[in-house]
């Protein structure tokens, strides 16, 4: 058969192209396309010489345009280390007096227990503190020492008031004070904001518990001190004053059955106080003019009131089953009408109406052991067994001075009963006393006991029980 060679050329050069597409597709898997190249490649191109069995490779990407170096940054000098500002040093944080001060005391570390603080709580009120302050240097010798006490003159003010710094810079003040504290809280204002618990317009009532709580740290825990009498800026004193604290702040130290001592009778009217000797225990918080020591301030410190610390030390749980003593007159008198928180409201009322002593008592010449609570409680509940018991105030009244004196001339004592708080309103009221109870208790009282004088008798308004049975006193 005859083979047409066209044909057969035709059909080898068919079947070599078809082989040779065979195997230019026949790719190692290294040629696919990585993650990070795009998903859609460039086809593939050969090279025109390219054997089928060499494994070819896309053309390289285009070079990366260079990254440019980092922004220099400018030089700048080492910056010098900041030193700590030191603040000039507040009159807070002097730990002792002023050793520059002409008189008064000048103090280095503890005080002696002989040495006292009289501290002053001022604010705004420069005619009031120079008019409390000259009754203070009458009475107060010049070598600040009665008896066996020594007493340091401490002003603590409150208020950004100028008034009181040109005040202490004159004579005889600049010379006879020890210090002028300066309470940093002080507010021109009353405060407002959520820290102050109470309403606005009450918010003074808080900033004087705060000056009062910081004053006191800075007596007892600053300058050490072993006690203090406090007084404020609208106070008088009597002559005796000075001499009826060293008489007493041994006492007081002494007897961890006292509170406090105070110079003021709530109940110390004119027509109802008579003896300047007399002295007597009371379970309510007097003030307007009172001593403490650096042991009760440890205990109260960080239980210190918000507002009316004066209420604050009246509480059971503050005072603790403790007494105060209290004189029958007044060796304070509070002369201040205006300007203060109140403004005087209790002034014409009441703060007038006190009597205060004329009489000086040479107390530091007398033995006052009687005051001590054992002694006291015997004595009283004896005086209250041999009184006379009246049955009304009506019969009381109708005595005349003659029927309520002794055969030896000395004034009798008598005894009123009283059977609850009405009861006892009603009979404060004819006599003029004061009506308010305190935590349950009449003002002035021991035990449910209030004392006081009519015609010069000495008066004791006792409850029902201890009226009858004296012995009960023991039971309260």
């Amino acid at each position: 058969m005859k083979i047409n060679t066209s044909w057969l050329l035709m059909l080898v050069i068919a079947l070599g192209i078809i082989l040779l597409n065979f195997y230019a597709f026949q790719l190692p898997i290294s040629t696919l396309p990585s993650p990070s190249e795009s998903l859609f490649p460039r086809p593939i191109a050969f090279h025109r010489h390219s054997s089928p069995h060499t494994v070819l490779t896309p053309p390289p990407s285009p070079p990366l345009p260079p990254t440019p170096p980092p922004p220099k940054q400018p030089i700048t000098k080492p910056t010098p280390p900041v030193q700590p500002t030191v603040q000039p040093q507040h009159p807070l944080d002097a730990p002792s007096l002023d050793p520059q001060r002409k008189g008064g005391c000048k103090l280095t570390g503890t005080a002696p227990e002989n040495v006292v603080a009289l501290l002053v709580i001022t604010c705004k009120r420069p005619d009031y503190l120079k008019r409390s302050l000259d009754g203070i240097l009458k009475y107060l010798p010049s070598d600040h020492k009665v008896g066996d006490m020594e007493y340091c003159l401490i002003i603590s003010q409150d208020c950004d008031e100028s008034g009181i710094d040109r005040l202490l810079a004159t004579e005889p003040y600049a010379s006879r004070i020890s210090g002028h504290i300066k309470h940093p809280g002080f507010l021109k204002v009353p405060p407002t904001g959520p820290e102050y618990l109470i309403e606005p317009k009450l918010a003074a009532y808080e900033a004087i518990s705060k000056h009062y709580k910081w004053a006191l740290g800075q007596i007892f825990d600053t300058m050490k001190f072993a006690s203090a009498v406090v007084l404020e800026e609208d106070i008088d004193v009597a002559p005796d004053f000075f001499e009826y604290f060293s008489s007493l702040i041994p006492i007081l130290r002494q007897d961890s059955s006292l509170f406090c001592i105070s110079a003021w009778n709530d109940n110390g009217f004119g027509g109802v106080v008579e003896d300047p000797k007399a002295l007597y225990r009371t379970d309510i918080f007097p003030g307007l003019g009172w001593a403490l020591t650096r042991q009760l301030w440890d205990e109260l410190r960080d239980k210190w009131a918000r507002a009316y610390w004066d209420e604050f030390m009246r509480l059971p749980r503050i005072r603790n089953r403790r007494q105060c003593i209290r004189p029958e007159i007044s060796r304070t008198y509070h002369f201040g009408e205006k300007g203060g928180v109140s403004e005087g409201q209790f002034q014409p009322t009441h703060l007038s109406r006190i009597k205060i002593n004329t009489t000086p008592v040479k107390w530091t010449e007398m033995d006052l052991t009687n005051m001590l609570k054992k002694r006291y409680d015997a004595d009283l509940q004896q005086a209250i067994t041999e009184s006379k018991f009246i049955k009304s105030p009506q019969s009381l009244e109708s005595m005349t001075e003659k029927d309520l004196t002794k055969a030896d001339g000395s004034p009798m004592d008598v005894k009123l009963a009283y059977g609850n708080e009405e009861d006892f309103v009603s009979i404060a009221r004819r006599y003029q006393l004061m009506e308010e109870w305190k935590e349950k208790l009449p003002r002035t009282s021991y035990k449910g006991v209030v004392v006081f004088r009519f015609r010069k008798a000495r008066v004791f308004l006792c409850p029902n029980a201890v009226a009858h049975d004296p012995a009960t006193l023991t039971l309260l």
